[in-house]
């Protein structure tokens, strides 16, 4: 009889229900996910009883697979039972063993289109009577499993074997809570896991030190093995940073230790995190595997191939090394044919060792007769290795004699000499070091030295010695140091990064670690110190891909770790690729001729190659690794490795798995960039595995740019269909088609869609159900690992016998825990020191409103010397203001076609600086400057400010790119954006991105050292526009046709139609204003009391403007006498003598203002200032430290907080506060509660006295006024950042701008603060929230260790929207005020407060 057992899952409970015997039935049974009690009829006689048992959740996991379905770390989705062991992954979840736990399940078909999976029962369940044929499992939310199997004697008694089963499990349940409750693992329900429980942790930061990795290895402590494979261990565990706890097995000991002690290791808890060891024995194998599937990630070196072959296969090694002892008794035998014959190895040709022109009988008929293989009895299970170093040996010489040579093999404990005898042997091969001694001693006691030629396995200090004395001939070289460190650092690297090789092909997923022979000849050379090794890397990545963050940060990382000297340059974007690539060759050439001892390039063309090819000529000695792009020419090279991914077989292994995941007939797979090797490769390989699976795959489609419905257009043109597309299986070479493919999928929802590369999108929609998987390359694992392999291949001449370590394909099929996303997404950050980590307490925090501070409290501190010049300047060292006073002039950088022109708004500003500055508006020097030379002209104090309408960006107010120097902006006296101007055909063209068809005839002249440029080339390929050095050169190309569109800001290009010869071109203006261009004044970093004037010199156009004032010349002050302070200067001069904002900016155009206009308190003025380019920039040279990173040194940030007297103080307090957290987690890591937070009243000043001598770093909560913004005797003055919160008082009143205020002389953390609350203003712009926070740009111009502040900033708090809401109980949009973005149109202008008479 056949009984149903129902399972189903609800709330994470697994419910068994036991339907009464007479319950019989034959079809298939409707799902329900209401409850379990809907599958069965009401029957009056159903028990009640049931049994719930806690299962985990599973969780979107992590699960990276690989080869056909299984995963590295277990059995994944997909797999035939699910039986597999399951892992720890670093922050990510595999699932295993579920699926075999259910009787009768045999294989599982998935339907993407249905969500249904339909289980076989066995096949002794009939068709007839009361047999069930089959069943179905419906997977959702609730899931439910029903299957059949036959009535047995536990199913009659189930009631009492259910309940002794339950009080089993609870014991169970107990114990494995207190041996393994600690253990660092990730194999919970994400929601359910603390931070802390997720590994890496990297708040802030990787701490190694935190991590424990047992060695258990088969070696004596002082045998030939011990004596490499410890000191490698040690040596990367103490260039890792991580505790390596060791325990050795004497001969003699018994497997059945080591095997316990393996076990014991597993038991311990929190105290070990991985385990390596050598597999003697298959006790020992047993072990392992119950380690592994523990949860425990076990490492093998050394011994036990065969072992480890098999437990590689199933999941429950992760690792293994060891050397190829066939291939170690073969080169013996060939070093002894070569000696003793004159037989040599045909090295080129791994099929035909010998020069088969010369014959056995020619050359060694009676020379070489007989061999020896000798070595001491093995403890039990270690015969195999001498058994494959005596086969190799014995058939690589009856090979070459053709079996004339008699070979033979002696075992023995005793130094017995008889073997030695009349001296049979021509050679004798000592199968271990620690016979050696007695081989040589009875070879020399019978005389048999010059007859006999001896060779021996394990290369150490002492066996070379023998070599360069002439006692043996050879020594082989196992590579035994290799086969200690490579685990630890693979052990490392899983633990706090998750990244590891992937399984090398053909060799049943064991990394050979290569083999050589030690002679007299070469042992010398193995003499490189592990001092001043210098690695230099070339690589095509460029600094506007993202992909490559990962591989350089850890490439950088790795040269801390190994501590050798890294030279590493990443380039900009070029023109063209060719360009690139000849830029690569030069430095590759460069590096060579230096003496690099090690070089790791990626090979991405022909050119690069030559280059390499080159550098070995130039420097025979310098090892080289290709990584990432360049496998097969990384071979016809012969380099020592290549570390990546093979894109042809990558493709074929995704085509796989697209096959195994969902259910299609057509295939495509998508192209961005065609006629690219690397991703034409990746769809050749997809489009062999559709037709090896049997699925018509209907050729690639190549697309040449990102435009979204671009793309849509032209997979639908090559489909030919509309609907869900239910049946069709798209693969996307790279992430840049990605959007594109997510708006397909919601035409098209039936359509199934993997990808190439991972990203915060991806994971989204690997969680939505969306994409099926996407590959993972794993670059951090490509830049880490060249420079260990280097370094040791530099000094021990070791390497694996692998040229191709594979990187992927990785195939990621859940989102990753965000503790994990997160350090992925700062490239793993590790603790700076390891004797010195960041703290594990959070410093003291205080929030209260009535903390206050004592003036007595205030340290004095000396003033930053960072800020100082790091060269020595030739021009005048007196402030800007003492020098224009004294010259009695005003120098003007303005554009040429501007100068003496009286209507300019820049010539009437210069007028308005020097009303202000020298009482008198005509006393100004108007000097003509080009794009390029503007910049540096100031640098060199050729001007006293910029009015060339530059935009401000964060960039430039930190480091312009022209002259590496910083400038200080005004607040915007216009707010523009740039626009397209031209040939109306064009200039739609521009503006919609479009280069083909009529289109590719677009031609766009742009201007040098300008933001349109950098916009300009991010969309464009160098072909399609023109830079030029100047305004009139723009204008006159394009007049004469050489070009047909002008890139500039708005403003300017309103004045260039009005001209008569543009009209009569009939040019128009485009009709999108296509970037952010607040235009300021630019005045020298360094002169903060001038800079300060112009700023004020704006704001009082503003407040005349605002009170209804304008020029009169009764009230234009004239100068008796200058003033000696900023503060004294009378800034209505600049009103009185010249105009208001409107009558300066707009003479003719007042009704069209847009942003320009004052700001009545009805629209928002939060406005994002751009960034620029603030991503990959070399760190500072500056040699004293800034005021970062003296507080990153002191692992705190000391933040003042002003506790506000209005009524919306409590909700503005807050805010300020949340203001210092986000700052905290900018500087640290992501952590924002490394801060010291202390309260300030506002009706006191004692926050600018505390931040004036440095007790505090910044104040939040600060209200810009004139008093505190200059400089005066009791302070050096103060630096606003842009507001975050402005009060809603009336348009003419003192409206209050809330800011972050820092001191003036610590320019750079001023820029950083500024950064931070902009970060939240652009991040409530763009849509970016917690979740994504990624999407931040990085901001590693303020230094490498800051590159991912402003992700980490948004990823605490969220955006200004976010920010809000959490700090005001009536957030809402509409009650906001002032407090909300400007809409690109609205008022933007309002005076800062104290202009007032």
């Amino acid at each position: 009889r056949y009984v149903f057992s129902h399972f189903f899952f609800n709330n994470n409970k697994l419910t068994t229900t036991k339907p009464p015997d007479c319950f019989l039935q034959t079809t298939s049974m409707p799902s329900n996910a209401n409850g379990a009690d809907a599958k069965f009829p009401p029957l009056s006689n159903v028990p009640p009883d049931s049994l719930p048992i806690d299962l985990p959740r599973l969780p979107p996991p992590d699960l990276e697979e690989q080869d056909g379905g299984r995963s590295r770390f277990g059995e994944g989705l997909g797999g035939d039972n699910g039986s597999g062991p399951t892992h720890s992954i670093p922050g990510a979840y595999s699932v295993g063993g579920i699926g075999s736990a259910l009787p009768g399940r045999t294989t599982t078909n998935v339907s993407t289109r249905t969500q249904e999976r339909v289980t076989t029962l066995p096949a002794h369940v009939s068709a007839t009577g009361e047999d069930l044929i089959s069943a179905t499992l419906v997977e959702g939310d609730d899931r439910e499993i029903v299957v059949a199997t036959r009535m047995s004697f536990f199913e009659r008694n189930w009631k009492t074997i259910a309940f002794i089963m339950g009080m089993l499990i609870l014991v169970m349940a107990v114990v494995f809570s207190v041996t393994l409750g600690n253990r660092k693992t990730t194999e919970d329900d994400p929601s359910a896991l603390t931070d802390e429980d997720v590994r890496p942790y990297c708040k802030p930061c990787i701490n190694r030190r935190s991590y424990t990795i047992q060695a258990l290895l088969d070696v004596a402590t002082n045998d030939y093995a011990s004596k490499r494979i410890l000191p490698g261990a040690r040596q990367m565990a103490e260039s890792m940073g991580v505790n390596l706890v060791e325990k050795n097995y004497p001969k003699g000991t018994s497997d059945e230790q080591m095997a316990d002690d393996i076990r014991a290791a597993v038991a311990s808890g929190a105290s070990v995190d991985a385990l390596i060891v050598t597999i003697p024995s298959e006790a020992v194998a047993s072990a392992v595997r119950f380690a592994a599937e523990s949860g425990m990630p076990v490492f093998g070196t050394n011994l036990g191939t065969e072992f480890a072959k098999r437990l590689v296969k199933d999941g429950s090694l992760l690792f293994f090394t060891a050397s190829d002892e066939r291939l170690g008794g073969a080169m013996a035998a060939s070093a002894f044919l070569e000696d003793l014959a004159g037989i040599v190895l045909d090295e080129n040709d791994e099929t035909n060792f010998f020069n088969t022109s010369q014959t056995w009988q020619q050359l060694a008929a009676e020379k070489y007769t007989n061999a020896l293989y000798i070595s001491q009895t093995p403890a039990s299970g270690m015969k195999s290795f001498h058994e494959e170093r005596y086969e190799g040996y014995r058939d690589r010489l009856l090979e070459a004699s053709n079996g004339a040579i008699t070979v033979e093999w002696i075992e023995t404990n005793t130094p017995a000499v008889d073997w030695a005898d009349r001296c049979k042997y021509q050679s004798v091969l000592v199968g271990t070091g620690s016979y050696f001694s007695w081989a040589r001693d009875a070879i020399v006691k019978n005389g048999c030295k010059t007859q006999t030629k001896l060779g021996s396995f394990d290369s150490t200090a002492d066996m070379e010695y023998f070599v360069e004395r002439g006692d043996t001939s050879f020594v082989i070289d196992q590579f035994q140091e290799l086969q200690g460190w490579a685990p630890v650092l693979f052990a490392t690297l899983y633990l706090t990064t998750g990244v590891l090789p992937l399984a090398p092909p053909g060799k049943g997923g064991v990394y050979i670690s290569g083999t050589s022979l030690v002679t007299q000849k070469n042992f010398v050379e193995n003499t490189k110190t592990r001092e001043n090794m210098i690695i230099g890397g070339v690589l095509h990545g460029t600094t506007t891909d993202t992909f490559w963050d990962a591989v350089f940060s850890a490439a950088r990382q790795s040269a801390i770790d190994m501590d050798i000297d890294l030279i590493l340059d990443r380039f900009d974007p070029q023109q063209n690729d060719l360009v690139l690539y000849k830029e690569m060759a030069k430095e590759i050439r460069s590096l060579c001729a230096s003496g690099v001892d090690g070089l790791f390039v990626t090979l991405p063309d022909d050119i690069v190659v030559d280059a390499v090819r080159d550098c070995k000529e130039v420097n025979p000695k310098v090892q080289i690794i290709s990584i990432n792009a360049g496998y097969e020419r990384s071979k016809e090279l012969n380099l020592i490795h290549h570390i990546g991914m093979e894109d042809r077989d990558a493709g074929h292994e995704a085509g796989v798995k697209m096959v195994e995941m969902a259910q299609f007939d057509k295939a495509l797979c998508l192209n961005h960039l065609p006629g690219l090797p690397v991703l034409d490769d990746r769809c050749e390989g997809f489009g062999q595995a559709m037709n090896d699976k049997g699925i018509e795959y209907l050729g690639q489609v190549e697309l040449r740019d990102d435009d979204i419905s671009r793309t849509i257009d032209m997979v639908e043109e090559e489909l030919y269909e509309d609907g869900d597309w239910d049946g069709y299986g798209i693969l996307l070479v790279g992430l840049s088609q990605l959007p594109a493919a997510l708006e397909l999928k919601k035409l098209h929802p039936g359509v199934v869609i993997g990808t190439f590369d991972t990203n915060d999108v991806l994971h989204k929609s690997l969680e939505t159900g969306d994409i099926l998987f996407g590959i993972d390359q794993q670059p951090y694992l490509q830049g880490h690992l060249p420079i260990p392999i280097l370094k040791y291949s530099v000094i021990e001449k070791q390497r694996f016998l692998h040229n191709h370590i594979k990187s992927g394909p990785k195939f990621v099929i859940f989102p990753p825990h965000s503790v994990t996303a997160n350090c992925a997404a700062r490239n793993f950050p590790v603790c700076l020191t390891e004797e010195e980590p960041f703290p594990t307490e959070s410093p003291t925090v205080t929030g209260h409103p009535s903390a206050s501070i004592q003036p007595s409290a205030f340290p004095t501190v000396q003033p930053s010397a960072s800020m100082l010049p790091s060269f020595l300047p030739t021009f005048d060292l007196r402030p800007t203001l003492e020098i224009v006073q004294a010259r009695g002039n005003v120098r003007c950088g303005l554009k040429s076609t501007h100068i003496d022109d009286e209507d300019r708004y820049a010539v009437k500003l210069c007028r308005a600086i020097a009303a202000v500055v020298l009482g008198n508006p005509d006393k100004i020097d108007q000097i003509p400057l080009t794009g390029e030379e503007r910049f540096i002209t100031l640098n060199d104090r050729d001007v006293d400010l910029l009015l060339w309408g530059d935009t401000h960006t964060i960039e430039r107010e930190v480091r312009e790119q022209t002259t590496g120097a910083g400038f200080t902006f005004s607040s915007p006296y216009y707010y523009d954006g740039m626009v397209y101007f031209g040939n109306e055909t064009f200039v739609e063209c521009a503006e919609k991105r479009k280069r083909h068809d009529h289109c590719s005839s677009l031609r766009i002249c742009v201007l040098r050292q300008s933001t349109s440029l950098d916009y300009v080339e991010h969309y464009f390929p160098s072909d399609f526009f023109i830079v030029v050095s100047s305004t009139e050169q723009q204008e006159e190309m394009l007049l004469n046709d050489s070009c047909n569109v002008v890139a500039a800001d708005g403003s300017y290009l309103l004045g260039l139609k009005s001209k008569e010869r543009m009209k009569a071109k009939k040019f128009v203006v485009g009709k999108r204003v296509i970037t952010s261009e607040p235009l300021a004044v630019v005045t020298l970093k360094g002169n903060r009391e001038f800079s300060d004037i112009i700023n004020w010199v704006v704001h009082a156009l503003f407040y005349g403007e605002e009170q209804g004032l304008s020029k009169n010349s009764s009230l234009c002050q004239t100068y008796k006498e200058l003033a000696s302070h900023a503060s004294d200067l009378n800034f209505m001069n600049a009103v009185y003598c010249v105009g208001n904002y409107g009558d300066i900016i707009f003479v003719d155009e007042q009704s069209n203002r847009g942003m320009n206009q004052i700001n009545n308190g009805t629209t928002g003025m939060l406005y994002a200032t751009p960034f620029g380019e603030i991503e990959f920039r070399d760190d500072f040279g500056a040699t004293a430290k800034s005021l970062l990173d003296r507080i990153t040194d002191r692992k705190v940030l000391n933040c003042g907080v002003i506790v506000p007297n209005d009524s919306d103080g409590g909700n503005l307090f807050g805010m300020s506060v949340e203001y210092c957290h986000i700052l905290a987690a900018a500087l640290f890591m992501g952590d924002s509660t490394y801060v010291n937070v202390t309260n300030f009243s506002e009706n006191d000043k004692w926050g600018f006295v505390g931040l004036n001598n440095g007790t505090i770093d910044v104040l939040a909560g600060a209200r810009v006024e004139k008093r505190y913004d200059f400089a005066s005797s009791e302070s050096e003055g103060f630096q606003f950042s842009t507001p975050y919160f402005y009060g809603n008082e009336a348009t003419n009143g003192n409206v209050s701008f809330y800011s972050l205020a820092s001191r003036e002389q610590d320019a750079l953390f001023s820029s950083f603060v500024n950064s931070i609350v902009l970060a939240t203003i652009y991040a409530k712009k763009n849509n970016i929230v917690k979740e994504n926070s990624i999407e931040m740009p990085s901001a590693s111009i303020f230094g490498n260790k800051f590159g991912f502040a402003l992700k980490d900033a948004i990823h605490y708090s969220g955006n200004y929207g976010e920010l809000y809401m959490k700090n005001f109980v009536h957030g809402e949009e509409d009650a906001r005020g002032r407090n909300t973005l400007n809409s690109m149109s609205g008022p933007q202008m309002h005076s800062f407060p104290g202009l007032s008479p």
